[in-house]
Order: structure tokens, then sequence, then C-alpha cells
């Protein structure tokens, strides 16, 4: 995960916490859709802040906010995502918080009290994992689009 070369992950080696608040709907979308004939895909996302500092190679210390939309991927249980819940999670990526912007994929549950999600690059490389707390039931897996604000670099998306 940490200065992967090969996979082209991280190659300075830089650390990046976050802490989020998030949202998953994905099963009453679904019920939405199917009673009044939509094709809403929208599933849930999330705000949160994101800490980066230098790894062993060197790297920037940054900090900035960020906001993602999540979608169903069609890879979750019986090839969906079901489930409602909200939850807050601390995490870890590899990178910066200028990585955590673009498209990227989650896997996950939340079992009632809590859970965790791992995040996926773009080539299903494993980049991080948060764990979460809160009240509900999800499992599934999901594409999302982050947008982030960052002091050293203003706003991707």
């Amino acid at each position: 995960m940490v200065n992967d070369p090969v996979n082209k992950i991280d190659l300075l080696g830089l650390d990046t916490i976050t802490a989020s608040v998030n949202v998953d709907i994905s099963t009453p979308v679904d019920i939405f859709n199917f009673i009044f004939g939509t094709d809403i895909i929208g599933n849930g996302g999330g705000i949160g802040i994101a800490v980066s500092f230098p790894g062993l190679n060197g790297g920037e210390l940054d900090i900035g906010a960020y906001i993602t939309g999540a979608v169903n991927k069609g890879t979750g249980i019986a090839g969906k995502k079901y489930g409602v819940s909200a939850n807050a999670a601390l995490g870890y990526c590899a990178g910066s918080v200028r990585d955590l912007h673009g498209r990227s994929g989650q896997i996950g549950f939340n079992d009632g009290i809590g859970g965790m999600s791992l995040q996926l690059d773009g080539k299903d490389n494993i980049v991080g994992a948060d764990v979460h707390l809160g009240r509900g039931y999800s499992a599934g897996a999901s594409e999302s689009l982050t947008a982030t604000l960052s002091l050293r670099r203003g706003i991707l998306h």
C-alpha cells in the first residue's frame, strides 16, 4: 500500500488520516425507484476532513476537506448494495489530501453499531481503510466521486 512503484501507488510514501461523517441510503432509493418508476442512482455520500503528512521518502504537510458522492457499483450482496446507515469514520489512506479526489471504490459493511470499509483506487488496488461507528445496517460495494479542498492545492474535482 505504501511506496508501491509497480502499481504507481503513493510513490513518496505519504500518509493521510481522514475523519468523516457518512450516510448510506441505498435501499430507500431502490424502493423509491420501484414505486415511482424513476432511475435515481445516487445512494449516499459523506463529508470529512483530511490531514496528510510526510512519509519516509518526503512529501508535504497538508490539511483539507472533502465531499464524496457514492453510487451502486452492482457488486454487493446479490449484485446490489443494501441498507440504511449513518456513521462517523476515522480512516487512513496512502498518499496526500489531493490524492483523495477523483473516482474510487469502496467495499464495506455496517452491522448496527459500526463497521469498516476498504478504499480502492481506479485499478482496484487497496489504498485505504476506515473504521466507523453509527446506526444502521448496510453491506456491499459502491463507486464514488470525491472533490477536495486543500490548503496547498485549492479545489480539485
